[in-house]
Protein backbone atom coordinates (compact mmCIF):
# COMPACT_ATOMS: atom_id res chain seq x y z
CA UNK A 1 0.00 0.00 0.00
CA UNK A 2 3.01 2.33 0.02
CA UNK A 3 2.35 2.81 -3.70
CA UNK A 4 -1.06 4.24 -2.84
CA UNK A 5 0.37 6.62 -0.27
CA UNK A 6 2.83 7.89 -2.86
CA UNK A 7 -0.06 8.38 -5.25
CA UNK A 8 -1.97 10.43 -2.68
CA UNK A 9 1.11 12.57 -2.08
CA UNK A 10 1.63 13.51 -5.73
CA UNK A 11 1.22 17.19 -6.48
CA UNK A 12 0.78 17.05 -10.25
CA UNK A 13 -0.15 14.76 -13.08
CA UNK A 14 0.27 14.83 -16.84
CA UNK A 15 -1.61 17.29 -19.03
CA UNK A 16 -5.34 16.73 -19.30
CA UNK A 17 -6.70 14.71 -22.17
CA UNK A 18 -10.13 16.29 -22.00
CA UNK A 19 -11.62 19.22 -20.13
CA UNK A 20 -12.85 22.79 -20.28
CA UNK A 21 -10.68 25.85 -19.62
CA UNK A 22 -11.86 29.30 -18.55
CA UNK A 23 -10.32 32.62 -17.55
CA UNK A 24 -12.99 33.21 -14.89
CA UNK A 25 -11.79 31.72 -11.56
CA UNK A 26 -15.39 31.55 -10.32
CA UNK A 27 -16.53 29.32 -13.20
CA UNK A 28 -16.71 25.67 -12.23
CA UNK A 29 -14.58 23.44 -14.47
CA UNK A 30 -13.67 19.75 -14.50
CA UNK A 31 -10.50 18.66 -16.28
CA UNK A 32 -10.21 14.92 -16.88
CA UNK A 33 -6.78 13.35 -17.33
CA UNK A 34 -6.57 9.69 -18.36
CA UNK A 35 -2.87 9.55 -19.27
CA UNK A 36 -2.01 7.55 -16.13
CA UNK A 37 -4.41 4.77 -17.00
CA UNK A 38 -7.13 6.00 -14.64
CA UNK A 39 -9.24 9.15 -14.33
CA UNK A 40 -7.74 12.19 -12.63
CA UNK A 41 -10.40 14.88 -12.26
CA UNK A 42 -9.03 18.37 -11.46
CA UNK A 43 -11.68 20.79 -10.32
CA UNK A 44 -11.46 24.58 -10.19
CA UNK A 45 -14.00 27.34 -9.67
CA UNK A 46 -17.04 27.41 -7.42
CA UNK A 47 -20.17 25.23 -7.59
CA UNK A 48 -23.78 26.29 -7.09
CA UNK A 49 -24.83 27.26 -3.58
CA UNK A 50 -27.33 24.84 -2.08
CA UNK A 51 -29.38 25.48 1.05
CA UNK A 52 -30.64 23.51 4.05
CA UNK A 53 -34.29 23.82 5.05
CA UNK A 54 -34.88 22.52 8.61
CA UNK A 55 -37.77 20.06 8.87
CA UNK A 56 -37.77 19.35 12.60
CA UNK A 57 -35.55 18.98 15.65
CA UNK A 58 -35.90 16.54 18.56
CA UNK A 59 -34.24 16.64 21.96
CA UNK A 60 -35.27 18.09 25.31
CA UNK A 61 -33.98 18.43 28.85
CA UNK A 62 -37.02 16.61 30.19
CA UNK A 63 -38.39 17.68 33.54
CA UNK A 64 -39.60 16.41 36.88
CA UNK A 65 -40.91 12.87 36.95
CA UNK A 66 -40.77 10.53 33.95
CA UNK A 67 -38.16 11.26 31.26
CA UNK A 68 -39.39 12.83 28.01
CA UNK A 69 -39.51 10.66 24.89
CA UNK A 70 -36.88 12.86 23.25
CA UNK A 71 -34.62 13.22 26.28
CA UNK A 72 -31.30 11.58 25.36
CA UNK A 73 -28.59 10.36 27.72
CA UNK A 74 -25.72 10.04 25.22
CA UNK A 75 -26.39 9.78 21.50
CA UNK A 76 -23.93 7.40 19.83
CA UNK A 77 -25.38 7.21 16.30
CA UNK A 78 -28.27 8.35 14.10
CA UNK A 79 -29.75 7.12 10.84
CA UNK A 80 -32.47 8.27 8.44
CA UNK A 81 -34.41 5.56 6.65
CA UNK A 82 -35.83 5.81 3.13
CA UNK A 83 -39.02 7.52 4.41
CA UNK A 84 -37.05 10.03 6.50
CA UNK A 85 -37.93 8.33 9.76
CA UNK A 86 -35.20 9.16 12.27
CA UNK A 87 -33.59 6.49 14.47
CA UNK A 88 -31.44 7.61 17.41
CA UNK A 89 -29.12 5.27 19.34
CA UNK A 90 -28.91 6.29 23.01
CA UNK A 91 -25.89 4.54 24.56
CA UNK A 92 -26.81 5.43 28.16
CA UNK A 93 -30.42 4.28 27.85
CA UNK A 94 -29.48 1.16 25.83
CA UNK A 95 -32.30 2.06 23.47
CA UNK A 96 -32.99 3.09 19.90
CA UNK A 97 -35.59 5.88 19.72
CA UNK A 98 -37.71 6.12 16.56
CA UNK A 99 -39.30 9.33 15.24
CA UNK A 100 -41.57 9.77 12.22
CA UNK A 101 -41.00 12.17 9.27
CA UNK A 102 -42.83 14.85 11.28
CA UNK A 103 -40.57 14.43 14.32
CA UNK A 104 -43.19 12.64 16.43
CA UNK A 105 -41.96 9.81 18.64
CA UNK A 106 -43.17 6.41 17.38
CA UNK A 107 -41.35 3.72 19.41
CA UNK A 108 -38.38 2.64 21.50
CA UNK A 109 -36.33 -0.47 20.72
CA UNK A 110 -34.16 -2.43 23.16
CA UNK A 111 -33.09 -2.31 26.78
CA UNK A 112 -30.05 -3.11 28.91
CA UNK A 113 -29.11 -6.78 28.91
CA UNK A 114 -27.55 -9.66 27.00
CA UNK A 115 -30.62 -11.47 25.65
CA UNK A 116 -32.40 -11.10 22.28
CA UNK A 117 -33.42 -7.49 21.71
CA UNK A 118 -31.14 -6.23 24.48
CA UNK A 119 -27.89 -4.25 24.44
CA UNK A 120 -24.81 -4.19 26.64
CA UNK A 121 -23.45 -1.42 24.43
CA UNK A 122 -24.92 0.55 21.55
CA UNK A 123 -22.31 2.21 19.36
CA UNK A 124 -23.76 2.32 15.82
CA UNK A 125 -26.94 1.70 13.82
CA UNK A 126 -27.74 1.29 10.12
CA UNK A 127 -30.85 1.10 7.95
CA UNK A 128 -31.02 -1.87 5.59
CA UNK A 129 -34.21 -1.84 3.49
CA UNK A 130 -36.72 -3.02 6.07
CA UNK A 131 -34.17 -3.93 8.72
CA UNK A 132 -32.50 -1.91 11.47
CA UNK A 133 -28.98 -3.04 12.42
CA UNK A 134 -27.47 -2.23 15.82
CA UNK A 135 -23.82 -2.72 16.73
CA UNK A 136 -23.16 -4.10 20.21
CA UNK A 137 -19.42 -4.59 20.76
CA UNK A 138 -19.77 -5.75 24.38
CA UNK A 139 -22.12 -8.58 23.39
CA UNK A 140 -19.94 -9.11 20.27
CA UNK A 141 -22.88 -9.05 17.88
CA UNK A 142 -24.93 -7.01 15.45
CA UNK A 143 -28.61 -7.06 16.39
CA UNK A 144 -31.16 -7.09 13.57
CA UNK A 145 -34.63 -5.62 14.18
CA UNK A 146 -37.78 -4.99 12.18
CA UNK A 147 -39.02 -1.37 11.94
CA UNK A 148 -41.65 -2.35 14.53
CA UNK A 149 -38.86 -3.21 16.98
CA UNK A 150 -39.13 -7.00 16.74
CA UNK A 151 -35.90 -8.96 17.27
CA UNK A 152 -34.98 -10.92 14.12
CA UNK A 153 -31.47 -12.24 14.76
CA UNK A 154 -28.02 -11.55 16.12
CA UNK A 155 -24.97 -11.68 13.84
CA UNK A 156 -21.56 -12.48 15.31
CA UNK A 157 -19.19 -9.51 15.50
CA UNK A 158 -15.74 -8.67 16.87
CA UNK A 159 -16.04 -7.38 20.44
CA UNK A 160 -14.18 -5.05 22.77
CA UNK A 161 -13.87 -1.96 20.56
CA UNK A 162 -14.53 1.67 21.46
CA UNK A 163 -13.77 5.05 19.89
CA UNK A 164 -14.93 7.24 17.02
CA UNK A 165 -15.41 6.16 13.42
CA UNK A 166 -16.20 2.53 14.26
CA UNK A 167 -19.72 2.39 12.88
CA UNK A 168 -21.60 1.48 9.72
CA UNK A 169 -21.37 2.88 6.19
CA UNK A 170 -24.70 2.57 4.42
CA UNK A 171 -24.79 2.15 0.63
CA UNK A 172 -28.30 2.57 -0.69
CA UNK A 173 -30.82 0.59 1.33
CA UNK A 174 -29.41 -2.83 0.48
CA UNK A 175 -25.86 -2.81 1.93
CA UNK A 176 -24.39 -1.66 5.24
CA UNK A 177 -20.63 -2.03 5.71
CA UNK A 178 -19.41 -2.35 9.29
CA UNK A 179 -15.99 -1.49 10.74
CA UNK A 180 -14.54 -4.57 12.41
CA UNK A 181 -11.30 -6.38 13.21
CA UNK A 182 -9.83 -9.86 13.21
CA UNK A 183 -6.89 -11.33 15.08
CA UNK A 184 -3.86 -12.42 13.05
CA UNK A 185 -0.34 -13.60 13.87
CA UNK A 186 0.81 -10.00 13.32
CA UNK A 187 -1.86 -8.57 15.63
CA UNK A 188 -5.22 -6.98 14.93
CA UNK A 189 -6.16 -6.40 11.28
CA UNK A 190 -8.82 -3.81 10.49
CA UNK A 191 -11.48 -5.10 8.15
CA UNK A 192 -14.92 -4.41 6.68
CA UNK A 193 -17.99 -6.64 7.09
CA UNK A 194 -20.60 -6.18 4.36
CA UNK A 195 -24.14 -6.82 5.62
CA UNK A 196 -27.15 -7.57 3.46
CA UNK A 197 -30.78 -8.02 4.44
CA UNK A 198 -30.47 -11.77 4.96
CA UNK A 199 -26.98 -11.91 6.44
CA UNK A 200 -23.30 -11.13 6.00
CA UNK A 201 -22.39 -10.90 2.30
CA UNK A 202 -18.60 -10.75 2.55
CA UNK A 203 -15.65 -9.74 4.69
CA UNK A 204 -12.51 -8.03 3.40
CA UNK A 205 -9.46 -6.33 4.87
CA UNK A 206 -9.10 -2.59 4.97
CA UNK A 207 -6.17 -1.15 3.06
CA UNK A 208 -3.05 -0.80 5.18
CA UNK A 209 -1.34 2.58 5.42
CA UNK A 210 1.76 3.85 7.18
CA UNK A 211 0.19 6.92 8.72
CA UNK A 212 2.30 9.51 10.51
CA UNK A 213 3.27 8.59 14.06
CA UNK A 214 1.26 11.45 15.54
CA UNK A 215 -1.83 11.10 13.37
CA UNK A 216 -3.57 8.72 15.76
CA UNK A 217 -3.16 7.13 19.17
CA UNK A 218 -4.18 3.56 19.99
CA UNK A 219 -4.76 2.74 23.67
CA UNK A 220 -5.08 -0.71 25.21
CA UNK A 221 -7.18 -0.60 28.38
CA UNK A 222 -6.55 -2.80 31.46
CA UNK A 223 -10.03 -4.34 30.95
CA UNK A 224 -9.08 -5.58 27.47
CA UNK A 225 -10.80 -2.81 25.52
CA UNK A 226 -9.21 -0.72 22.76
CA UNK A 227 -9.69 3.01 22.17
CA UNK A 228 -8.55 5.10 19.20
CA UNK A 229 -7.96 8.87 19.07
CA UNK A 230 -7.17 11.02 16.04
CA UNK A 231 -4.98 14.12 16.24
CA UNK A 232 -6.96 17.31 15.62
CA UNK A 233 -6.40 18.95 12.24
CA UNK A 234 -3.48 16.66 11.36
CA UNK A 235 -2.89 15.18 7.92
CA UNK A 236 -4.53 11.77 8.17
CA UNK A 237 -5.70 9.12 5.73
CA UNK A 238 -9.42 8.33 5.81
CA UNK A 239 -11.00 5.29 4.23
CA UNK A 240 -14.65 4.92 3.19
CA UNK A 241 -15.84 1.55 1.84
CA UNK A 242 -17.55 1.92 -1.54
CA UNK A 243 -18.82 -1.65 -1.96
CA UNK A 244 -17.42 -4.49 -4.03
CA UNK A 245 -14.13 -4.40 -2.12
CA UNK A 246 -13.48 -0.82 -3.25
CA UNK A 247 -12.83 2.17 -1.00
CA UNK A 248 -12.47 5.91 -1.23
CA UNK A 249 -9.19 7.02 0.36
CA UNK A 250 -8.58 10.67 1.22
CA UNK A 251 -5.41 12.26 2.59
CA UNK A 252 -6.07 15.58 4.34
CA UNK A 253 -2.58 16.92 3.60
CA UNK A 254 -4.05 17.67 0.17
CA UNK A 255 -7.58 17.99 -1.21
CA UNK A 256 -7.38 14.67 -3.02
CA UNK A 257 -9.77 11.70 -3.04
CA UNK A 258 -8.84 8.37 -4.62
CA UNK A 259 -11.17 5.47 -5.44
CA UNK A 260 -9.17 2.26 -4.97
CA UNK A 261 -10.19 -1.13 -6.36
CA UNK A 262 -10.32 -4.43 -4.52
CA UNK A 263 -6.73 -5.34 -5.44
CA UNK A 264 -5.23 -1.90 -4.75
CA UNK A 265 -5.56 -0.53 -8.28
CA UNK A 266 -6.48 3.15 -8.66
CA UNK A 267 -9.78 3.77 -10.45
CA UNK A 268 -10.39 7.50 -10.05
CA UNK A 269 -8.74 10.53 -8.39
CA UNK A 270 -10.43 13.84 -7.54
CA UNK A 271 -8.16 16.87 -7.02
CA UNK A 272 -9.02 20.34 -5.72
CA UNK A 273 -6.49 22.85 -4.31
CA UNK A 274 -7.07 25.11 -1.27
CA UNK A 275 -4.64 27.09 0.91
CA UNK A 276 -4.20 25.67 4.47
CA UNK A 277 -5.38 27.55 7.55
CA UNK A 278 -3.31 27.94 10.77
CA UNK A 279 -4.35 26.31 14.06
CA UNK A 280 -4.71 28.56 17.10
CA UNK A 281 -3.60 27.41 20.56
CA UNK A 282 -7.22 27.42 21.74
CA UNK A 283 -8.27 25.22 18.82
CA UNK A 284 -5.46 22.78 19.51
CA UNK A 285 -6.31 22.50 23.24
CA UNK A 286 -9.98 21.91 22.42
CA UNK A 287 -9.05 19.34 19.79
CA UNK A 288 -7.11 17.10 22.18
CA UNK A 289 -9.51 17.55 25.12
CA UNK A 290 -11.11 14.12 24.62
CA UNK A 291 -7.74 12.38 24.83
CA UNK A 292 -6.71 14.54 27.80
CA UNK A 293 -9.87 13.50 29.65
CA UNK A 294 -9.29 9.86 28.72
CA UNK A 295 -5.76 9.88 30.16
CA UNK A 296 -7.09 11.30 33.43
CA UNK A 297 -9.73 8.56 33.61
CA UNK A 298 -7.40 5.74 32.49
CA UNK A 299 -3.86 6.66 33.69
CA UNK A 300 -2.73 3.02 33.40
CA UNK A 301 -3.84 2.61 29.77
CA UNK A 302 -1.03 1.58 27.39
CA UNK A 303 -1.10 4.22 24.63
CA UNK A 304 1.12 4.41 21.56
CA UNK A 305 2.29 7.08 21.03
CA UNK A 306 1.62 8.74 24.39
CA UNK A 307 0.98 12.24 23.05
CA UNK A 308 0.21 14.17 19.86
CA UNK A 309 2.72 16.31 18.00
CA UNK A 310 1.54 19.95 17.79
CA UNK A 311 0.52 20.86 14.23
CA UNK A 312 0.82 24.33 12.69
CA UNK A 313 -1.82 24.15 9.95
CA UNK A 314 -5.19 22.50 9.54
CA UNK A 315 -5.62 19.79 6.97
CA UNK A 316 -7.16 20.52 3.59
CA UNK A 317 -10.50 19.26 4.85
CA UNK A 318 -12.17 18.64 8.21
CA UNK A 319 -14.16 15.53 7.32
CA UNK A 320 -15.22 13.25 4.46
CA UNK A 321 -18.49 11.31 4.61
CA UNK A 322 -20.09 9.05 2.04
CA UNK A 323 -23.87 9.52 1.82
CA UNK A 324 -26.22 6.58 1.37
CA UNK A 325 -26.60 7.46 -2.32
CA UNK A 326 -22.83 7.27 -2.90
CA UNK A 327 -22.21 11.02 -2.97
CA UNK A 328 -19.12 12.30 -1.18
CA UNK A 329 -19.50 15.13 1.31
CA UNK A 330 -16.22 16.97 1.97
CA UNK A 331 -16.20 19.40 4.89
CA UNK A 332 -13.77 22.24 4.17
CA UNK A 333 -12.47 25.09 6.28
CA UNK A 334 -14.16 28.24 5.02
CA UNK A 335 -12.72 31.33 6.69
CA UNK A 336 -14.03 31.34 10.25
CA UNK A 337 -16.30 28.34 9.72
CA UNK A 338 -16.86 25.32 7.51
CA UNK A 339 -18.80 24.38 4.39
CA UNK A 340 -19.66 21.11 2.64
CA UNK A 341 -18.75 20.40 -0.97
CA UNK A 342 -20.78 17.55 -2.48
CA UNK A 343 -19.42 15.29 -5.23
CA UNK A 344 -21.16 12.66 -7.33
CA UNK A 345 -19.72 9.11 -7.20
CA UNK A 346 -18.28 9.86 -10.66
CA UNK A 347 -16.26 12.79 -9.29
CA UNK A 348 -18.38 15.78 -10.40
CA UNK A 349 -18.60 18.70 -7.97
CA UNK A 350 -22.36 19.26 -7.65
CA UNK A 351 -22.87 21.99 -5.07
CA UNK A 352 -21.89 23.48 -1.74
CA UNK A 353 -23.85 23.66 1.52
CA UNK A 354 -23.26 25.87 4.57
CA UNK A 355 -21.52 24.16 7.47
CA UNK A 356 -23.30 23.25 10.69
CA UNK A 357 -21.98 22.41 14.15
CA UNK A 358 -22.33 18.73 14.95
CA UNK A 359 -21.18 16.40 17.71
CA UNK A 360 -17.66 15.21 16.90
CA UNK A 361 -18.31 11.64 18.04
CA UNK A 362 -21.53 11.20 16.03
CA UNK A 363 -21.28 11.33 12.23
CA UNK A 364 -24.02 13.26 10.40
CA UNK A 365 -26.36 11.12 8.30
CA UNK A 366 -26.76 12.13 4.65
CA UNK A 367 -29.29 10.95 2.12
CA UNK A 368 -29.90 12.33 -1.40
CA UNK A 369 -32.49 14.86 -0.22
CA UNK A 370 -31.93 15.24 3.52
CA UNK A 371 -29.32 15.39 6.26
CA UNK A 372 -29.48 14.87 10.03
CA UNK A 373 -26.93 15.81 12.67
CA UNK A 374 -26.48 15.85 16.46
CA UNK A 375 -25.65 19.03 18.35
CA UNK A 376 -25.83 20.32 21.91
CA UNK A 377 -27.18 23.56 23.33
CA UNK A 378 -25.51 25.77 25.94
CA UNK A 379 -26.78 23.50 28.73
CA UNK A 380 -25.32 20.41 27.10
CA UNK A 381 -28.72 19.03 26.06
CA UNK A 382 -28.42 16.93 22.92
CA UNK A 383 -30.65 17.59 19.92
CA UNK A 384 -30.99 16.06 16.47
CA UNK A 385 -31.92 18.31 13.56
CA UNK A 386 -33.26 16.96 10.27
CA UNK A 387 -33.10 19.27 7.24
CA UNK A 388 -34.05 18.99 3.60
CA UNK A 389 -31.48 19.76 0.90
CA UNK A 390 -32.52 22.37 -1.65
CA UNK A 391 -30.32 22.21 -4.73
CA UNK A 392 -29.67 25.54 -6.48
CA UNK A 393 -28.50 26.50 -9.95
Amino acid sequence: MNRLLRLLALTSFAAACTGTATDDPATLTHEVDTSSGFEVIRISGEPDDWTLEPIYSVGSSGGLGEAAVDEFGRISAIVLDSRLNLWVADALAYQIRGFGPDGQHVRDIGRDGQGPGEFSSLSAIAWLGDRLLAQDFVNARVGVFSPQGEWIEGRSSFGGLSGTGLGFHGLGDSIAIQFSMRRTDEGLQRMWVEHGREGVLREFDQFRFEAGASSHIECNLPNGGISFFSAPYSAIVRQLPAGGGRAWVASSDAYRLALIGEHGDTIRVIERARAPEPITDAEWAAGIQEYTDFREEWPSADCEPRSFERQEFKGQFANVIQASDGRLWVEIWDGSGTAWEIFSPEGRLLGTLPGFEYAERVAPMMRSDAVAWVHADDLGVQHVTVARIREGG
